[in-house]
């Protein structure tokens, strides 16, 4: 889906000056573009995240099995950007994607920014592009 995204942005020949995801479903768009995937296509683009619902029964995550590693021959981008290396658990999370790969982040409210600065998981990630 975030390749789609991106592929239709090309041949449309639409190259935005900001990108706006919401949530895990969009969560690699930001990954794929700003790991040259694309080649050096959007490069002018800044990427802003909205962070709708970091629940953890709503970020998005896999947890595959042991022999299937990472799954980065699915989803072909870099280990770290989808799994943290610290977790004891492989899992996958397109929300840590899009955080880590966007060069900002929002939330529906500010007391929803403020709870995930203070509960979330993802919480040192946010912290370091508050």
């Amino acid at each position: 889906f975030g390749k789609a995204c991106l592929e239709y942005l090309c041949k449309r020949q639409i190259i935005p000056s900001v990108c706006i995801t919401n949530d895990w479903f969009t969560g690699l768009i930001p990954g794929y573009a700003k790991t040259g995937q694309f080649g050096p296509t959007f490069e002018g683009t800044s990427f802003l995240h909205i962070c709708h619902n970091l629940q953890e029964s709503y970020e998005g995550r896999i947890y595959p099995e042991p022999r299937d590693g990472g799954l980065e021959y699915i989803h072909g981008l870099p280990r770290d950007t989808l799994i943290d290396p610290n977790w004891k658990t492989v899992m996958i999370n397109p929300s840590r994607c899009a955080i880590l790969m966007s060069d900002n982040w929002s939330t529906v409210s500010k007391s929803y920014r403020d709870d995930l600065l203070n509960s979330s998981p993802l919480a040192p990630l946010l912290r370091s592009k508050d």
